[in-house]
């Protein structure tokens, strides 16, 4: 939940929406021996998959900004930071891992380990501690939503529908009194 993180998505999402909202005078994506190649016939040939990408990235973009802005005024109602909240709210919260659990993955994983149970440990205690802060820190997210009412807004693409020629002597339906499943 990094700012970090936060400046990468918001640096890709800018990236991708620039280069497909620019309107140049020209929508010729190529020329093949003068002849154009337009833009709307390389979106096509996505068969929409572009405007679902960026649909994505604005998604991940808007979650990210809206888990931050729940944070900044969940650590402002208590006078911490956001990083003093999360210490509070989430690693106070996650329990140490016991030692049967670590011994069960070790257990379950000797091969990937290639090591004795004393070299593991460290490693096994910092995923399971990761995993659960993780889990934690979702859950904590989605109490601070409920608490607060969070619109989305943002629309997804129209399905991109393609016209299909049929002529009279196409086999397109079937006979008069057929079921309808």
């Amino acid at each position: 939940m990094g700012i970090m993180r936060f400046s990468k998505l918001l640096f890709i999402l800018f990236g991708l929406v620039l280069c497909f909202s620019c309107n140049s005078t020209s929508n010729v994506a190529a020329t093949i021996d003068g002849k154009p190649v337009y833009m709307e016939e390389v979106d096509r040939a996505f068969g929409g998959k572009v405007a679902e990408q960026i649909y994505s990235l604005r998604r991940r973009a808007l979650d990210t900004i809206i888990e931050q802005k729940l944070l900044e005024e969940a650590a402002a109602e208590k006078n911490v930071t956001v990083d003093q909240l999360l210490k509070q709210e989430i690693g106070a919260a996650v329990p140490e891992p016991s030692e049967a659990e670590i011994k069960a993955i070790y257990d379950a994983n000797k091969e990937r380990f290639g090591g004795t149970f004393e070299e593991a440990r460290v490693q096994i205690v910092s995923v399971l501690k990761r995993n659960r802060e993780g889990a934690q820190q979702q859950q904590f997210l989605a109490g601070l939503q409920q608490k607060h009412t969070v619109e989305i807004k943002l629309e997804k693409p129209p399905v991109e529908r393609v016209k299909v020629a049929v002529g009279p002597e196409d086999p397109c339906l079937g006979p008069e009194g057929a079921a309808v499943t």
